[in-house]
């Protein structure tokens, strides 16, 4: 029902930043029940939730600063 790539790729990035579930869902500007339902691959996410997952991965890349920034404490 989920795109295992997008789950993938948000795994990835919570890990390679140590975000816990709350972090990686406010990062994501979602609830935690709704990062837990792209998980569970019950709910699909939105064009715009696979867009910014995008444009985070890519600021991960050309500016980790920035995206340190963005990572709620």
């Amino acid at each position: 029902m989920n795109d295992p790539a997008f789950i993938d790729t948000l795994r990835g990035l919570a890990a390679r930043h140590g975000l816990d579930k709350v972090q990686t869902a406010a990062l994501m500007g979602v609830s935690v029940f709704t990062l837990r339902h792209w998980r569970a691959g019950t709910r699909n996410p939105t064009a715009s939730a696979v867009q910014l997952l995008e444009v985070l991965c890519l600021v991960e890349i050309l500016a980790p600063d920035l995206l340190a920034a963005l990572v709620p404490e």
